[in-house]
């Protein structure tokens, strides 16, 4: 069984066969942070294993195909911003960079 979710308004996406929060919500702030399921004998946690995002956001949307995880859209938190932007994490290099920005804003896409 999974542990309660630190966050709201996340993303959840498998990375490299482990499950990943990206972005979201706690206590009515938007966080940059990526947190990653380990379940071990001394418990079942969601650690920042990967580095955190070049923008924070939530209701976003994420995909992870062979090393790179990419982020698109989402909002900033405010329910009025939805983002345009698109960052790109190299999972091997544990590097960000940023891509074309979408031609429109969106959040809450699948």
């Amino acid at each position: 069984q999974l542990p309660d979710a630190p966050y709201i308004y996340f993303t959840l996406v498998v990375v490299h066969h482990i499950l990943t929060l990206v972005g979201g919500q706690i206590s009515g702030k938007v966080t940059d942070s990526l947190l990653s399921f380990k379940g071990e004998r001394r418990g079942r946690k969601w650690l920042p294993i990967l580095p955190a995002m070049p923008t924070k956001r939530c209701f976003t949307s994420a995909i992870c195909i062979d090393h790179s995880l990419i982020v698109t859209g989402g909002s900033d938190g405010s329910n009025t911003v939805r983002l345009t932007t698109v960052e790109v994490l190299d999972t091997d290099t544990q590097q960000w960079s940023i891509a074309s920005s979408l031609p429109h804003p969106f959040s809450l896409a699948t």
